[in-house]
């Protein structure tokens, strides 16, 4: 068995001190284990989604109705990741979410539900966890952070394909 004491230590990615429940736009991206691609493909710059993908975006929509005080905005569900916008606090008369909660609650479901499409031999199984540990945010201060997270969003199949197309060296 292996010593907790020789574990590498891990930074959490989460702001210190920060409120993840607090009113706001969050810019999420949420990354699949080793990156592997389970959603789709890109092809001509579009995203092309799997069945597995469009249970992920569903997923995603449907996993606000569990919550007051939340919407959503952009998303797009890539091969091996998803990027979404997440405003939270959007009613004064709830308590809402934080963004971790919003993120946990989602991972959990899509597993299940994968999980679920592997067994009945839809999805192609993975290795160990679907998805990565923890996510990546950003905090929208600005309309202009927002609309910049927009554009982000909408372009990044274009991004990818230019990756796929044009390796760096």
């Amino acid at each position: 068995m292996r010593d907790p004491a020789s574990r590498p230590f891990r930074i959490s990615p989460r702001i210190p001190g920060f409120d993840y429940a607090t009113a706001g736009a969050y810019f999420l991206t949420i990354c699949t284990r080793n990156m592997e691609c389970q959603f789709g493909d890109v092809r001509e710059g579009r995203m092309q989604l799997n069945e597995a993908g469009a249970m992920a975006a569903d997923l995603w929509q449907r996993n606000v109705d569990r919550y007051c005080g939340v919407e959503l905005d952009a998303l797009i569900v890539m091969p091996n990741h998803l990027h979404g916008i997440l405003m939270i606090g959007t009613d004064p008369g709830c308590d809402p979410p934080s963004a971790t909660a919003y993120v946990q609650a989602f991972k959990s479901i899509t597993t299940i539900e994968y999980g679920r499409g592997v067994r009945d031999g839809r999805y192609p199984p993975y290795d160990t966890a679907l998805w990565q540990r923890s996510f990546h945010d950003r905090i929208l201060r600005t309309e202009r952070d927002l609309d910049a997270a927009r554009i982000y969003i909408e372009g990044n199949p274009a991004r990818w394909q230019e990756r796929r197309d044009f390796p760096s060296s």
